[in-house]
């Protein structure tokens, strides 16, 4: 029988902890006691956070294992904490759900400023409950959809027996009498000759503990010894996107020398279903979207209509199709494959946002402000992004809908009064043709 604890959703919380008695810890207990775990007690979440057994200044597997299948997660942003902006990058990275908050009056870092985040205020009993009710406002969005995941990372469940596969083909390379391939001369790892010798001889264990550390240097040597020893790639590809997903360039290098081979087939690697929605966040971070257009448009079409697979696996291949099509401005293809994708999970609010801008893009604007009335009737004008609402109210002036475009920016000034007298001047020139 599955225990309650399985059977429960996980929320785990990604926030600054600090050593006890400081004043980032009362700040991160009093979060957590009085804000998050009240708010999601209705929903029956089991609340963990980083202290929860483990050290609270180390990125451990068990935290990454949080951080990327937990069914939510909660990231405070306040501090600019480093491991805070780490794991908020992988759980970014993997597209399953989440709610940013920052302390009120901080500054939240500029490239993550579109996105919707909770101000929350600890100082009164009224601002607090404020803070709770806006948490489960989230939450019951993330009901409609059932929380389903957006995309996917991948697990690390199975990593120990990916390891000793790797470890044995490095031992029968070493057997041979083939010497273990070694670094270009001219790459500096950064690490000390004792530590490269390790990577040198286990190079899984070197991503594993890049991974737990956020050391991409470490990461670089290890995905150039496994690429350069001619190990096969559907064995480590899954790290290579993962790295390159955020932003490590030789990762990305790798990455495309592997899927641009016309011998590797990506739908046969490790699992493959669990990291697709990573695929196109890797080649977005470089701005290279032919390949992916080129190489995984074809084998995702070919692997979903020849296997019988999960309605999760259709959606997310959809989806991240219809964004290299996209990407490399085949919009007709992009609304095909979007459509599709909601035809399967049909309130899926980041696909419907997609096929808006695939529709501005074709200049259909009609067809924009039918995907806007679904968006609306799904969040009920709680946009997660300015920007989504942004676009959803320019398209309504072009389609020469004037009127219901007032009543909308009139709303979106309640919603996100910072960025008011900033869109105003953006929008004036489809208000004006409008009127």
């Amino acid at each position: 029988m599955e225990s309650t604890e399985t059977a429960k959703k996980i929320c785990f919380v990604i926030s600054p902890i600090g050593e006890a008695g400081s004043e980032i810890r009362k700040n991160a207990d009093e979060l957590l006691d009085y804000i998050i775990k009240p708010a999601l007690k209705q929903y029956d979440f089991i609340v963990k956070r980083a202290d929860d057994g483990v050290g609270s200044n180390v990125i451990t597997e068990e935290i990454i294992e949080l951080v990327i299948n937990a069914d939510l997660c909660i990231i405070d942003l306040t501090g600019g904490n480093s491991n805070v902006f780490y794991e908020c990058g992988m759980r970014h990275a993997v597209k399953k759900p989440f709610i940013q908050m920052i302390r009120a009056k901080e500054k939240l870092p500029f490239d993550l400023h579109a996105i919707r985040t909770i101000h929350y205020d600890l100082t009164t009993l009224q601002s607090g409950q404020n803070t709770i009710n806006q948490i489960q406002l989230f939450v019951e969005n993330l009901k409609q959809n059932d929380y389903k995941t957006k995309g996917s990372g991948f697990s690390l469940g199975n990593i120990s027996d990916t390891l000793e596969r790797i470890e044995k083909k490095i031992e029968a390379i070493s057997a041979s009498g083939r010497p273990i391939a070694r670094l270009d001369k001219n790459y500096d790892s950064g690490l000390d000759p004792l530590e490269k010798l390790k990577i040198e001889a286990d190079p899984m264990e070197g991503l594993k503990k890049a991974l737990e550390t956020g050391d991409l240097k470490l990461a670089d040597m290890s995905l150039q010894i496994l690429y350069n020893n001619s190990v096969n790639p559907e064995e480590y590809v899954n790290w290579a996107i993962v790295f390159a997903s955020l932003g490590d360039r030789i990762a990305y290098d790798i990455l495309k020398k592997i899927i641009t081979n016309n011998d590797f087939d990506i739908t046969n690697a490790k699992d493959f279903e669990k990291y697709i929605g990573n695929f196109y966040n890797a080649f977005n971070k470089f701005k290279e979207y032919e390949i992916g257009y080129n190489y995984i448009i074809p084998k995702l079409s070919k692997y979903i209509n020849d296997n019988d697979v999960s309605s999760d696996t259709k959606f997310r291949s959809y989806e991240t199709m219809a964004l290299f099509a996209s990407g490399v401005g085949k919009s007709d293809e992009a609304v095909s494959f979007a459509e599709n994708a909601l035809v399967i999970f049909p309130k899926d609010e980041k696909v419907l946002g997609d096929l808006l801008v695939y529709y501005e893009k074709l200049e259909k604007f009609d067809k924009a402000v039918e995907v806007s009335k679904k968006i609306i009737d799904i969040n009920q004008y709680n946009f997660d992004s300015y920007l989504t609402f942004e676009n959803v109210i320019v398209n309504y002036f072009r389609a020469g809908k004037a009127d219901e475009g007032e009543t909308l920016l009139d709303i979106y000034k309640t919603k996100f009064p910072t960025t008011y007298n900033t869109f105003l001047p953006i929008l004036e020139k489809y208000r004006s043709k409008a009127s």
